[in-house]
């Protein structure tokens, strides 16, 4: 009889090089939990401040702010993938100059990057509904955060570069810390100033950007601090073959990331043109949402960093054994926590709302949510376990085509066309997340993935 759960599955490696996957996965859950938090946070008390004015412009700016990101973690992605292997097969020097490659690439591309959007801040928020009569008096708040995130996000590098490169060591815990460390952060700071002092609202976003900047520093002293003491090997060098292997890998892998956050930029538009009811139900519901699928998001991650050492160490039947135990995981994760969220998401609402008319517009969709979280469970198994093993061209082309005909075309087709709006973007949402896992997992169980990493084991790798 075959087990629900087969314990030999949940580690790999030996002694000091031992990856455990709830060891790996629970901090980084917490860890990815503790950086939604700033905004969720942020969006709940600006929610209940000055009527809610603020959320629209944070939320629209985040949206971009989060596109821009994902565009950058080409640089992690593939120090994550490439370090993995390279710690499955012991390559040290190797291993601590490409660390140290991705720091310095990470602070460029991202300087470049925010430091163009900062310049087309105006244009670029405009796009998004905010330029159009009604509401317009929200453009500028929403361009001034947008700039001072972009500015943060510069500096954050460094502490996505070190709690990376920790994850891959096994270390999950000062990320956890981190993140959770600069949520409480944002709670009091944000409570103190819009509840406690009364922050005028000609200042608000000036104190939300200053807030956010707190938290942030406090996230990057942490991760430096766990960084350092724990002693991780690394050489601050320029060595231009690794990072040509790190682009080369992170790139395709990272363009899912990038299609997904563009789709969520697009909804967004297309819901604050609708109504801003309609773009506040999509805000909220996201945000919770977000909570049914962190744990099968941080499995996910977890995974990809066993996968890869898996291949590095050659072990390709466990890594195929483990890889569909996590995959039953998560989509039950994903399957029970949506559930719970659909039947009580109309007091999940109310953190943020009393309005009537979002609350049940919201109610609806978190229904409409539950397939999009099973579908989104395949996914983040799915391409995270081929992306580290190399198979990042099929994940790349499936994510772009998945992308504008689902998710894009299908969205302004039932939301716009046949006038749905939010819940026809929400079913959108479902038939791209089902559609792309159940290409990746058709992929995975093909084995292909296994000739791909011996394929490029000796040219990327």
């Amino acid at each position: 009889m075959r087990k629900i759960l087969d314990s030999s599955l949940l580690s790999i490696g030996e002694g000091k090089t031992k990856l455990s996957l709830f060891a790996l996965a629970i901090p980084i859950f917490f860890e990815n939990i503790g950086v939604h938090l700033i905004n969720v946070i942020q969006s709940a008390l600006a929610a209940r401040y000055a009527e809610g004015f603020f959320v629209t412009p944070m939320n629209v700016a985040s949206n971009s702010v989060n596109l821009l990101v994902n565009v950058a973690a080409l640089i992690t992605t593939g120090m994550s993938i490439i370090l993995s292997v390279y710690l499955g097969e012991k390559r040290e020097k190797d291993s601590k100059e490409i660390v140290g490659t991705a720091l310095i690439a990470l602070l460029v591309v991202r300087l470049v990057i925010f430091g163009a959007a900062f310049v087309f801040a105006k244009p670029l928020i405009s796009l998004q509904g905010l330029a159009t009569e009604i509401n317009s008096s929200m453009l500028p708040y929403s361009v001034k955060y947008f700039r001072g995130m972009c500015i943060i996000n510069v500096f954050s590098s460094v502490s996505v570069v070190f709690s990376g490169a920790l994850r891959c060591y096994g270390i999950s815990s000062v990320g956890f810390i981190a993140g959770i460390a600069s949520s409480f952060t944002t709670l009091i700071l944000t409570y103190l100033a819009f509840y406690a002092v009364g922050v005028p609202e000609n200042y608000a976003i000036t104190y939300f950007i200053i807030i956010a900047a707190v938290a942030t520093g406090v996230s990057i002293f942490i991760n430096v601090f766990g960084f350092l003491k724990r002693r991780i090997p690394i050489a601050f060098t320029h060595n231009f073959t690794l990072l040509k292997k790190m682009v080369k890998v992170g790139f395709p892998a990272t363009i899912s990331l990038i299609m997904y956050s563009l789709s969520t930029v697009i909804a967004g538009a297309i819901c604050v043109y609708l109504s801003n009811d309609m773009f506040l139900a999509q805000t909220y519901v996201a945000a919770i949402a977000y909570f049914t699928c962190a744990f099968g998001y941080s499995i996910g991650q977890a995974n990809s960093i066993m996968v890869g050492r898996g291949c590095g160490m050659g072990e390709f039947d466990f890594v195929d054994r483990m890889f569909k135990q996590n995959l039953k995981i998560t989509v039950l994760s994903n399957l029970v926590l949506s559930l719970l969220v659909a039947v009580f998401g109309k007091y999940l609402l109310r953190i943020y709302t009393d309005s009537q008319s979002i609350i049940a517009i919201g109610s609806t969709v978190f229904i409409i949510d539950i397939v999009v979280e099973l579908g989104r469970g395949m996914n983040h198994i799915g391409q995270f376990g081929l992306n580290a093993t190399g198979d990042t061209i099929y994940t790349t082309v499936v994510s772009v085509v998945s992308c504008w005909v689902c998710s894009v075309g299908i969205g302004y087709l039932l939301g716009v066309v046949c006038g749905l709006g939010v819940y026809g973007i929400w079913i959108a949402s479902a038939v791209d997340e089902i559609f792309r896992g159940s290409l990746y997992l058709t992929r995975w169980n093909r084995g292909k993935w296994k000739q791909v990493f011996l394929k490029k084991e000796k040219a990327l790798f």
